[in-house]
């Protein structure tokens, strides 16, 4: 398996929707990989570690939740960022049933996530690890 730990994996129908990547980049110094789809981002997954996964929930019901219940077959450690366009307490509880361990609006500030990012990333190298259920006080 090949690593590339200094990268982030953008999952998102529209690569280009969101000006996060950007945000990412200058922020963290990380390099952003972007899958259009479930099963592309899924094989990148199991050919390549990532210092995280972001799942923009602009795909059909249930994608996000999908991609990170099969991500935990086969790897139970890389932080995982649901971002969810309509955010609900049904599918924050199932997004965290899925195995992520953030959730957040897709139209929380891109500093609050990138911060969130940091957090995750460093928690997972150094072996602790919380869950977060929002990335913004403001994402309701």
């Amino acid at each position: 398996m090949n690593t590339h730990p200094q990268t982030i994996l953008w999952v998102d129908a529209d690569g280009d929707a969101w000006n996060m990547r950007s945000v990412l980049l200058a922020r963290l110094d990380l390099r952003t990989d972007v899958a259009t789809s479930p099963d592309e981002a899924l094989q990148l997954l199991r050919n390549r570690k990532y210092a995280a996964v972001v799942i923009g929930c602009s795909f059909p019901d249930p994608a996000g939740t999908r991609i990170c219940r099969e991500l935990r077959g086969f790897d139970r450690q890389t932080p995982v960022v649901l971002l969810d366009e309509s955010p609900s307490e049904s599918s924050r509880d199932e997004a965290f049933a899925a195995g992520v361990h953030a959730y957040a609006s897709r139209s929380a500030d891109p500093n609050d996530l990138v911060d969130l990012l940091a957090e995750l990333i460093t928690q997972n190298e150094t072996g602790t690890r919380t869950n977060h259920k929002r990335a913004s006080e403001n994402d309701n």
